[in-house]
């Protein structure tokens, strides 16, 4: 059983908004990505297979923490300065983490807490 989510910290060993951008900065010297740009677009944190992440505008997932408001693309070289976790993110967390499978472990904005737990009653029998 997993008792947390994945998230920046735990997955990518970052343990600030500052080392996050040190990171990025490392993955994009070993790629041709030419340099950092920052969006001013509001992301939505999501959990996708036990990770929180958003959706970056190049198409990939990427890390999030919460508590903090910046997500950064080592693909293309975005930062998002405006993530935003829903205010219910405890219950999702907790929800997610009775699922035995990280694959099992999602959650879209567009859900609520009640459906989470309808599907925890009608598949955890």
């Amino acid at each position: 059983m997993f008792t947390r989510l994945l998230d920046a910290t735990s997955a990518l060993g970052v343990r600030s908004e500052a080392d996050y951008r040190l990171w990025q900065a490392g993955q994009l010297a070993h790629r041709d990505v030419a340099h950092v740009h920052l969006s001013d677009v509001t992301r939505f944190a999501r959990v996708d297979h036990g990770r929180w992440i958003v959706d970056c505008e190049c198409g990939c997932g990427l890390y999030v923490r919460r508590g903090w408001q910046l997500a950064c693309c080592i693909e293309c070289g975005a930062q998002y300065h405006d993530v935003r976790f829903p205010v219910d993110a405890d219950a999702i967390e907790r929800l997610l983490l009775e699922r035995p499978k990280r694959e099992n472990q999602s959650w879209w904005p567009s859900e609520s807490v009640e459906q989470l737990q309808r599907e925890n009653a009608a598949y955890l029998k």
